[in-house]
């Protein structure tokens, strides 16, 4: 189930920071406690020390040595002693599940800290802290207290304490959904931990970079980098983070569908939960295995293991684990067809992630209650959560975030491996540079022994010759010189040519720029004051809820214009109605909205003709007239067609002419919605092969009947599951469906339906549908 991966996420932000303790090293402590009797300040620190050391194995002895600390230092008068015994004794309540006691024994150790003005002491009671607001999921107060530890660290220039306040930031942004920035506090984490050599600490970095990379469902690279992190915790032996490894490797198994696997996996990190005693993560183990069970239809295991989590997670007071078990029995009852059950626990579930800004827990909560209210009939609901579920699941997976994430990796792996080719150069240089060193010194010594050999032999005789053969040498050399020079002035001014060819091609292409770019801007200009235009010449809503209170206009452009239209206008006692679809949509198909609106009102208002058969042949004429069309072959056949008709107020019958578009008419007789259907003639109001006059038919209406006018934009959306088009078969049913609700509902429903069947398709074309209550 989608809902289930959210609980587990959790995970990995209760990061044990490892001062893992070796055994020798505990024994070396007790003994030295042992061999240290006296009542001083080095007892004291020996007690802390001990403290420390021992959580991860004998939680009960941190407790112990951390009272005894304290104790001590409140008879000799050591601050320091007593503000760290009761952070020591906060580590106990902290990893005993009562965190709120932790918080009052940090917030204690913070007060003594404060008093003697120790920054390092001080930094770590706000890490503290932070983490037991983040495990009660109160995280606006976690993130609070990490960025101010983060400021002393950064100060002091520690650089544990640096790694583990971006590892807890990093993870308090994935609770928030803002995986950006959750991926650059990791990565900066990654790199402290590298430089320190810290091979514990890489494997939580690469644990949380896994996690984030689960978010946006890139699995290939999630179990990369679980995988990095289970080899080292393995090699350490340490079981709190083999537990989390296999949690996580479990969800990465269950996204493929590999049940059998995501089984095995959560069971073996379930399996050292109970060892450690872990309640918190186990409280996860239990909530993901209660969701593979599900997933596998064994129903009764699933609400078992539900059930345990939620024990665990009322006891330790954990909002988000609580709202996320209440969103996994809404999606299990809604699947047992138990609806109501499922809106109960969808809402309490729902509420609780609202309050704490749990995002992910709001997207799958919002997603059960408007299934679960729409199959209940309470479609109003039903629009309201698919909404919010829409808004929230933009901002968890926009492409543009996706994008950022990759960009930093990226970024983070060419810097190291740009600094690793940099030292692999440097050896390389050093290794070369020796070798030259010694080339050099060998051919110095052979050079010199030959020049003393030379000089000896030929010192007397050859002096002259030589003297004779230097100026030759000298004269040539000059002339060499001087061909070189020529040359190189020669050279220097082409690349002078050169570049002032260069700088004025860049003139050039960004004048071209700026043109192309002012060009699009003029576009989008036009084609927004185009949008106005037609808004400005369409008719006022306001002239129909005058006379039909009870109506709704569903317009919806595919483009900023359309090539739909509607026209109403009232003549004498008659209300005209028209609905229309021009030859294409866009900026073209918005011409002839113009055109045709321009053309009916001069048709039906100016000359007053209420025959809607009349007024569609004398708008082809007008057409045709206007687009010169002669009915030539190869000749553009633009046109429209358009649905027409006149209501007489005071009798309430109808007269409708319709060109390829029909009118449409619920009445309820014998309690039951029966459509009847006032059929279009079969061409369109343009230039036709076979063109004849358009037929009138003329209709009674009653009290109650529901009267639509369309275009055939609605029933041509793809989409569905088998991306096919929406057909008017369909849009028939559904309208026969809802019929006897008021048009503004009606309105809503038709939306809401559209959506949904349209889901991530592109809109393929402009949308029109009149409804009217007689």
């Amino acid at each position: 189930m989608k809902t289930t991966k959210s609980i587990l996420f959790i995970i990995l932000i209760f990061v044990v920071h490892h001062t893992f303790a070796q055994t020798a090293v505990v024994d070396s402590l007790e003994n030295l406690l042992k061999l240290h009797k006296k009542e001083d300040t080095l007892r004291v620190n020996l007690l802390n020390d001990l403290a420390l050391k021992v959580y991860s194995t004998d939680l009960n002895k941190t407790l112990q040595y951390a009272t005894q600390a304290d104790s001590l230092s409140l008879i000799i008068g050591f601050t320091k002693g007593s503000a760290e015994g009761n952070r020591m004794k906060g580590f106990f309540y902290l990893f005993s599940g009562d965190y709120l006691t932790a918080i009052e024994k940090f917030e204690k150790a913070l007060e003594l800290y404060t008093i003697i003005d120790n920054k390092l002491g001080i930094g770590k009671c706000y890490g503290n802290i932070a983490k037991a607001n983040e495990l009660l999921s109160n995280f606006a107060k976690a993130l609070e207290y990490n960025y101010k530890a983060l400021d002393i660290f950064i100060e002091l220039d520690i650089k544990q304490g640096l790694k583990v306040c971006y590892i807890s930031i990093g993870n308090l942004y994935t609770n928030f959904g803002d995986y950006q920035n959750s991926l650059e506090n990791h990565l900066k984490s990654l790199k402290i931990a590298e430089e320190l050599k810290d091979t514990l600490g890489m494997a939580d970095s690469y644990n949380n970079i896994g996690l984030v990379y689960f978010h946006i469902k890139d699995y290939k690279k999630s179990l990369e980098y679980y995988n990095l992190a289970l080899e080292i915790n393995q090699k350490a032996k340490l079981k709190v983070g083999i537990g989390i490894n296999f949690a996580n490797i479990g969800m990465i198994y269950f996204e493929l569908k590999n049940y059998e696997k995501a089984l095995e996996y959560s069971e073996k990190s379930a399996d050292i939960n109970e060892e450690l005693d872990n309640k918190y993560n186990l409280s996860i183990n239990y909530d993901y295995i209660g969701g593979v069970y599900f997933a596998l239809n064994n129903y009764e295991k699933a609400f078992e293991y539900y059930e345990k989590s939620l024990t665990l997670n009322e006891e330790l007071g954990n909002k988000r684990g609580i709202a996320d078990v209440y969103i996994k029995y809404s999606e299990a009852y809604y699947k047992l067809k138990q609806y109501q059950k499922s809106i109960e626990y969808g809402e309490k579930g729902y509420a609780i992630a609202f309050e704490i800004g749990e995002k992910e827990i709001i997207v799958t909560g919002s997603n059960s209650l408007s299934k679960s209210y729409a199959i209940t009939g309470n479609y109003a609901k039903a629009y309201q959560y698919n909404k919010i579920n829409a808004d929230y699941k933009d901002s968890l997976y926009n492409d543009e975030s996706i994008k950022k994430i990759t960009s930093l990796e990226l970024t983070y792996k060419f810097e190291k491996q740009k600094q690793a080719d940099k030292l692999e150069q440097e050896k390389k240089d050093a290794v070369q540079a020796e070798k030259d060193r010694k080339k050099n010194i060998l051919i110095l010594v052979i050079s010199s022994s030959l020049v003393v050999f030379i000089i000896l032999a030929i010192i007397i005789f050859k002096l002259f010759l030589d003297k004779k053969k230097t100026n030759t040498i000298l004269r040539q050399q000059k002339s060499e010189i001087e061909d070189k020079n020529e040359e190189l002035i020669q050279q220097k001014e082409e690349i002078q040519t050169q570049n002032e060819q260069l700088e004025y091609a860049n003139r050039e292409i960004t004048n071209q720029k700026q043109i192309i770019e002012q060009s699009l801007e003029n576009i989008g200009s036009s084609i927004s004051y185009a949008s106005k235009i037609q808004k400005a010449i369409l008719p006022q809503i306001e002239i129909f809820n005058n006379f039909f209170a009870d109506n709704f206009i569903f317009f919806k452009p595919r483009d900023v214009v359309s090539g739909d239209f509607y026209f109403i206008k009232k003549i004498n006692n008659h209300f005209v109605i028209a609905a229309a679809d021009c030859t294409g949509h866009g900026i073209p198909g918005a011409f002839m909205s113009v055109l045709g609106i321009s053309l009916l009102n001069e048709i039906v208002a100016k000359r007053e003709i209420t025959s809607t058969s009349q007024v569609l042949n004398e708008l082809r004429t007008q057409i045709k007239i206007s687009l010169q069309q002669s009915g030539e072959k190869g000749e553009q056949q633009d046109g429209m067609d358009i649905a027409f008709c006149a209501i007489n107020i005071e009798t309430q019958q109808l007269h409708f002419a319709g060109a390829y578009n029909p009118c449409w008419i619920f009445r309820n007789e014998n309690k039951q919605n029966t459509l009847i259907e006032l059929p279009a003639d079969r061409m369109p109001v343009g230039v036709f092969i076979k063109e004849k006059d358009f037929s009138e038919q003329i209709f009674q209406l009653q009290k109650g009947d529901n009267l639509y006018l369309f275009s055939d934009g609605y029933s041509s959306q793809f989409g569905g599951n088998n991306d096919s088009k929406y057909n008017k078969k369909r849009m028939k049913e559904f309208l026969q469906s809802i019929s006897s609700k008021p048009m503004n509902e009606q309105k809503e429903l038709l939306e809401l339906d559209f959506n949904n069947w349209k889901g991530n398709n592109e809109q393929t074309d402009d949308i029109l549908l009149i409804g009217i209550k007689i």
